[in-house]
């Protein structure tokens, strides 16, 4: 009779299996993926090696799910973001650039709470394998897409002055990022939402027909 092997489910396994992919994020990030090695994370992990290869067949492969975790955090809160607004649109255009601005927000506040795979993802898995390198072009066409999607709905609303939908989605998917990887990953203490609301208004006051309706939505504030 053979020997039927069951998934170990046993309490704490999943917990190890995080702790040495975070340890692995910790590492990467600090010393980059070639000049890491497998005794560094388990080190940092203070796990055996054989525990290591348990859960993963070699550095490369930890390195891919870190790259996947992070694609997959980061669809979420577009996808999420998406949602919201699309639902917006259809109930209350007024709120548009309140939506907008959570939408940002919860972009910096990803990459705020994911720095190291941020890092990662953007200097490190761009120049180590075209597979990575093909899955972080595939993110950025799938984010690009959804904002092209939010400003032709919004377009249709009469909520957007006559543009290039597409170079516009650039500019403003270039900006998100940049404030990304020039601010939220080098300083500490950050006040994300005052970020989002100064880098939406700007952004609003060159795209919306009305700039009385943007400076309504934000109030007082001035930057």
């Amino acid at each position: 009779m053979n020997e039927v092997h069951e998934p170990d489910s046993r309490p704490g396994r999943e917990e190890r299996r995080e702790r040495i992919m975070k340890s692995a994020a910790t590492v990467f990030a600090s010393k980059g993926f070639e000049s890491s090695t497998i005794t560094d994370i388990i080190q940092a992990a203070g796990v055996a090696r054989r525990t290591f290869y348990n859960y993963f067949e070699s550095k490369k492969e930890v390195f891919l799910k870190l790259v996947e975790a992070y694609f997959d955090g980061y669809t979420t809160v577009l996808g999420r973001g998406y949602d919201n607004l699309v639902l917006v649109l259809e109930r209350d255009p007024s709120g548009t650039i309140d939506a907008w601005r959570e939408l940002v927000l919860s972009i910096l506040e990803f990459h705020n709470e994911n720095r190291e795979l941020t890092v990662l993802v953007w200097r490190e898995a761009q120049a180590e394998d075209e597979h990575f390198t093909a899955r972080v072009q595939e993110l950025i066409r799938m984010a690009r897409e959804r904002v092209v999607e939010e400003f032709r709905l919004m377009a249709d609303k009469g909520l957007l002055v006559d543009l290039d939908v597409e170079l516009a989605t650039t500019i403003i998917n270039s900006a998100v990022m940049t404030i990304v990887l020039d601010h939220v990953l080098r300083k500490d203490d950050l006040d994300l939402r005052a970020i989002a609301d100064q880098l939406v208004r700007y952004q609003a006051r060159a795209l919306a027909p009305d700039r009385s309706v943007v400076d309504q939505a934000f109030g007082s504030q001035v930057y």
